[in-house]
């Protein structure tokens, strides 16, 4: 198994997605438990 991808690209990449998630979550959470 062969990484095409470096490691600190997948890192940042990672984190991005976490970034992502969790603003996409506190988007649709907090206006709900107004």
């Amino acid at each position: 198994m062969a990484l095409s991808i470096s490691w600190p690209s997948a890192i940042r990449l990672l984190v991005l997605l976490l970034l992502l998630a969790a603003i996409t979550t506190a988007c649709v959470t907090l206006p709900i438990e107004k």
